[in-house]
This record gives structure tokens, C-alpha cells and sequence, in this order.
């Protein structure tokens, strides 16, 4: 029960700054996350877009697991479609 009681209140507030983190779990200086707001309908600046509904998005963000251009296709809808046998999809 002791063993119990000494872990959960090891640290109650989270893991203090290191090395690679510059603040503390829960800081209060730690600064406000930085917001990318977009207009409606338009991607954030800081995005990439892997998908756009266009064969040529495909081909220059997908590939198969060797590597290699990927089977599947856009139809006309622009939706994305698996071939049989095609496998997964990787970026």
C-alpha cells in the first residue's frame, strides 16, 4: 500500500522541464500554442496537403509498400479508390 501511495504522489503535477522540453507539464509561463487560422474553405498555411482529389496529388504524395507509385486511383468524384490487390498506401 505504501509502494501505491509513493507513486501516485511522486509527481503530481507532471514531468519538470529537461533537456528537450523547456517547460514543465501544466507551466503557467509556458507560451499560448500559436493558432494557423484558415478562411473557410482554404487550408491552413502551415499544412500540407497529401490529398487533393487529383490523380496528380497521387501520384506525388502515395506510394505502394516497395516505394513504388501506388495502384489506387481517383475516380470521378475525386474520392479515392483501392484496386484489388493494390495493397496499402503509404506518404
Amino acid at each position: 500500500m505504501g509502494a501505491c501511495l509513493t507513486a501516485a504522489w511522486a509527481d503530481p503535477f507532471g514531468a519538470p522541464p529537461d533537456a528537450k522540453h523547456a517547460w514543465g507539464v501544466h507551466d503557467d509561463n509556458r507560451p499560448p500554442v500559436k493558432k494557423i487560422a484558415a478562411l473557410p474553405g482554404q487550408v491552413p498555411s502551415d499544412a500540407k496537403v497529401l490529398f487533393d482529389g487529383t490523380p496528380a496529388s497521387i501520384a506525388a504524395n502515395w506510394c505502394d509498400s516497395a516505394g513504388k507509385p501506388t495502384k489506387w486511383v481517383v475516380d470521378e468524384a475525386g474520392d479515392l479508390i483501392s484496386v484489388r490487390g493494390a495493397g496499402y498506401i503509404f506518404t
